[in-house]
């Protein structure tokens, strides 16, 4: 009688210590696969907004490039502009073109659905280059955010990520020194007290690199 209760009784705890373990395990590997994923999404994202990015700063030079070759095809040609990199009036056209395409790559390797993702893209202008930056902010619902959010979990959890890239078109650059050199010369010439500052200025700039010169050495 005895041997029968002890066996009840481990058979009780057995079922207890289950009812206990297996849940904490299934959510234990579940939350594994979970963050495997979201640390493939990370590695997807960071690749795609990496290739938007690079994508478009190599076709920035025309609107009628093709982003995914950076070739320039008669069928795409729809005018441009030169000199973009003193006024760009196809900009937005062209920023717009990468978000699209940043937009396009992620919506095919997602594997798991995001609630909201946000994709902006942006140039940032300095004296004597220009680049392309991409910015993702993407968002995904977490399993069992009830639950975890006693362990102030939130329930959705964002990944972020920004890629810069320079735009690099060396005739376009040549070009618009030549154009601000012509620029100067006949503003010089209509202006005979432009010609004084001009040549003080060269004169400051000249001095300037010879002092820096003689530090370097």
């Amino acid at each position: 009688m005895g041997k029968f209760k002890d066996t009840n009784l481990s058979n009780g705890s057995i079922t207890v210590e289950a009812s206990i373990i297996v849940p904490i395990v299934v959510m234990a590997v579940t939350a594994i696969v979970y963050m495997s994923i979201l640390w493939f999404c990370h590695s997807s994202i960071h690749s795609i907004i990496n290739k938007a990015a690079e994508r478009g700063a190599a076709s920035w030079r025309s609107v009628s490039s093709d982003i995914n070759t950076g070739k320039t095809y008669l069928h795409l040609m729809s005018g441009g502009s030169l000199y973009w990199r003193l006024y760009d009036k196809d900009k937005e056209i062209k920023l717009k073109r990468i978000k699209e395409h940043a937009l396009f790559d992620l919506s095919r390797c997602s594997i798991i659905k995001p609630v909201n993702i946000k994709v902006d893209a942006e140039t940032r202008e300095y004296i004597i280059y220009k680049k392309v930056v991409v910015t993702v902010e993407s968002s995904y619902k977490v399993p069992a955010a009830g639950l975890l959010k006693i362990f102030g979990f939130k329930d959705t959890y964002t990944i972020k990520a920004k890629s810069e890239s320079i735009i690099n078109d060396s005739s376009e650059f040549i070009r618009n020194t030549d154009f601000i050199i012509d620029l100067e010369r006949e503003l010089e010439s209509r202006y005979p007290e432009l010609r004084s500052l001009a040549e003080k200025s060269r004169s400051v700039l000249h001095n300037t690199k010879q002092k820096v010169k003689e530090l370097v050495n």
